[in-house]
């Protein structure tokens, strides 16, 4: 998942382009553009993280690869059964690989990109800690 060049800085509107009343506030139709797959990408990694085991699972396969389905069942403290589903649905979200090892299923994260965007999210997530849930403008 490489991200770079697809959140230009011209995207942003200034405030030059702000005055011009017109319809994207100066936004190009290629900063749109970008934006848009930018958030597409977002919203997968979203995808991936949206259940916390899901989330676990990933973070342990960047940190330990190799775990099998049963040693990940007993670290999420599930049935293999589920933990097998969990695995399956990364694996076919493309986050996940899976290698037979005999009669034991092996999980590695699927390739470097998607290994450094767990290890990214980890690191948000460690650096922001607990949030208070965030407001609309003017709500109290």
């Amino acid at each position: 998942m490489n991200l770079t060049g697809t959140w230009p800085l011209q995207a942003l509107p200034d405030n030059a382009s702000a005055s011009s009343g017109g319809r994207g506030r100066g936004i190009t139709a290629h900063a749109a553009a970008a934006t848009e797959r930018t958030a597409a990408l977002a919203s997968a990694l979203t995808d991936a993280f949206g259940n916390p085991k899901r989330g676990q699972i990933l973070f342990y396969a960047a940190s330990a690869p190799g775990l099998s389905i049963g040693d990940l069942s007993s670290l999420l403290g599930c049935s293999v059964s589920l933990a097998s589903q969990y695995v399956a649905q990364l694996e076919h979200q493309g986050w996940l690989a899976v290698i037979s090892d005999g009669r034991r299923r092996r999980v590695r994260v699927a390739d470097e990109s998607r290994r450094l965007a767990i290890e990214t999210l980890r690191a948000m997530a460690d650096e922001l800690g607990p949030m208070a849930p965030l407001r609309a403008v003017g709500e109290r």
